[in-house]
C-alpha cells in the first residue's frame, strides 16, 4: 500500500524491512509460495519506480521504527481478524 501512494515515483524510494521473505520475493525474485495474485500486483506496481530499493534491518533489535511498523501491523491483523 505504501507504494500506491508516493506522488513522485521518480524520486529514490527505499523500503525497509525486516522480512528475509519479503525481500527475496520482491527485491531477488524468489517465486512466491502463497499469495501469487498479490506478489503480482506489487511486482507491476514496482516497475513505476525509477529507483525502488530495498534495505533489510535486523527485527526486533530495538530500532523505533521497525518496532512501530511491527505494533501497527499486529494491530491491524489483530482487529481484522475474525
Amino acid at each position: 500500500m505504501a507504494l500506491e501512494e508516493v506522488k513522485k515515483p521518480e524520486l529514490p524510494v527505499r523500503i525497509y524491512t525486516d522480512s528475509s521473505y519479503a525481500l527475496g520475493l520482491l527485491a531477488k525474485g524468489w517465486k512466491a509460495k502463497a499469495n501469487e495474485e498479490l506478489i503480482t500486483a506489487i511486482r507491476s506496481l514496482m516497475t513505476r519506480f525509477k529507483s525502488l530499493a530495498f534495505v533489510k534491518v535486523k527485527g526486533h533489535a530495538g530500532f523505533d521504527e521497525n518496532e512501530k511498523a511491527d505494533h501497527l501491523a499486529t494491530s491491524a491483523i489483530k482487529k481484522t481478524a475474525p
